[in-house]
Formats: C-alpha cells, structure tokens, sequence
C-alpha cells in the first residue's frame, strides 16, 4: 500500500453569467472523459459517473464512504499519482483520497444498512454521518428551481456543472446529470403516501433507513419551496425570530462570483478551498493527514 500526505480539495473556478439549464445538452461524453479520461467506458460499465456516492476498501481499513471526483476538479499533482484503470475517489471523514479499480467500488446506498454498521470508530462515525448528510443534500437538490430565485443556480467554468444555492445547506457543485437525476427521483405519489403513513406511525421502524432519509428530506424540501418562506404562525408559536432571506433580487443576474482556481500547493498535496469547503472545513480544525492508494 502506498502513502500520501495532505488533503484532496477541489479546484472549482470563477462562475458564468448563464442561469439556464439545458438538459437536452450533449456534453455528457465530455464531461465523462473529463472526468475519468480513457476510463470513462469502464467506469459506466459499473453504473458509477462523477458524483455516485460510494463504499471503497483500502487495506486495513473498514469499507469507507466517499465519492467519485471529476479528474477536471483534480490539481496536476494529484493527477500525476493516477493509476491505469483507477477513478479517482475522495472520502468522507478526513477528505483522504484513492485511485481505486471500479470494479473494488460498491454503490453508497443499496449498501448504506450494511456497512454503515461496521465499526463504532468516531471518524467511521463522522463519515457516515456526512455521507447521509450529501444524500439529504442531493435529494433536496430535486426541489430547486430557478423560478423564485434565478440565482440559484450558477454555471461554474467547468461546462456541464453548477453551483447551487440548497435552502439549509451549504452551497454545493453539481454536474447537470445529478441535478436531472436529483428531479427524476422526485415522485410525488410516492411522497405523498410517505407523508400519509407518517401521520398514522409517526415513530416507524425505517426511520433509520437510507430510504426514510429521503423521503423526509424531500417532504421538508417540499414545503420550502411550496410555502412561505417565512413561517409567521410558526415564528410566533415557537417563539422565534426568522429572518426574511434575501432573494438576490438587487443583484444583476450576470454578476460574476470569484470562486478560487487551483493554486500551488501550500502543503503535500493540498490545494485552495471553495466556498463551500471552507465553510466545511470549518467545522474541523486543518491537519495534515494519510491518503491511501488501494495498492
């Protein structure tokens, strides 16, 4: 097995001046060979594209939670350490990373029961927790629209992916796919009977269940974007003070947002945050740790 130092952090770029999303666009083929350059066909062989949620095995280490990288997102030192046939995967937990073989890949959800369960270790812990955090994310992300504030979404430099304001969650990067993917999932019957059952067995068996997750994270998500934003009755009954959001409306839709570039590396094998890693990165105090190779 191999050793790095350092963190994996994303390089994202400065954002366009488009608000549109155009599903009928045809940079599929692209953005996957951007992504994972001559391994693109054997990575979709196995149902995984940039952004699927997965379980790795590194050596010595319980099956880990992370997430398949664009090689686009990736700095040059980092690219240079790829292997042949390997994706590139960042983990959850510590944002250690690995080339990993798709084939020693197993999707993140049909498995979530089974091996979130493995080890009861607080960075295992940790990175579970901010794995079902990404999925409660995604699903939400089916229920954003431009229609209330058009600023929601923002081309990023990168063709084929966005940044995304998500209501009660950080500003996240995601690739046209996963957005068509997150608004596909949505099936309103489906949460409509969740919602039903909820009201008979409020406190049910599955709430622990990827599934549950989901669904809840939908329903609320659901009313967000149905409702007033701001609550009166509620504020008033809870004794609570909610703030009215800024829609953005005094900006111009075609303002751009400096969002940093790759940058020389500060330290083994780290590059500069976005927004978004820095406010979660936040939460976790900076250090120098392993990064494997499943070799």
């Amino acid at each position: 097995m191999k050793f790095y130092q350092g963190k994996m952090k994303e390089g994202r770029r400065n954002i366009g001046n488009s608000n549109g999303l155009d599903f009928n666009s045809t940079c599929d083929a692209e953005i996957m060979t951007d992504a994972f350059g001559l391994e693109a066909e054997k990575a979709i062989s196995y149902g995984f594209e940039p952004g699927s949620l997965v379980w790795a095995k590194v050596k010595s280490h319980p099956w880990w939670p992370g997430y398949i990288l664009s090689e686009a997102f990736a700095s040059p030192s980092v690219r240079k350490t790829k292997k042949k046939g390997h994706i590139l995967v960042v983990f959850f937990g510590d944002a250690s990373y690995g080339w990993f073989d798709p084939a020693n890949l197993i999707p993140f959800e049909p498995y979530y029961s089974d091996k979130s369960q493995q080890i009861q270790m607080k960075l295992f812990t940790r990175a579970v927790e901010e794995a079902v955090e990404e999925v409660r994310r995604r699903a939400a992300l089916g229920l954003v629209c431009c229609c209330r504030y058009p600023l929601n979404f923002q081309p990023t430099k990168n063709q084929g992916y966005y940044n995304v304001e998500l209501p009660d969650y950080e500003e996240e990067t995601y690739s046209l796919s996963e957005i068509k993917k997150a608004r596909d999932d949505f099936q309103p019957g489906e949460i409509v009977s969740f919602i039903q059952q909820l009201a008979v067995s409020p406190r049910g068996n599955q709430e622990k269940s990827i599934d549950w997750i989901k669904n809840m994270t939908i329903s609320l998500a659901l009313r967000s974007s149905t409702y007033e934003e701001v609550d009166k009755t509620y504020a008033q009954a809870f004794r609570q003070f909610m703030a009215c959001p800024d829609n953005g409306a005094e900006r111009e839709l075609d303002q751009e947002v400096a969002v940093p570039s790759e940058a020389p590396l500060s330290g083994p094998f780290e590059v500069d945050e976005t927004p978004s890693e820095k406010r979660r990165s936040s939460r976790t105090k900076r250090k120098r740790i392993t990064i494997y190779s499943n070799t």
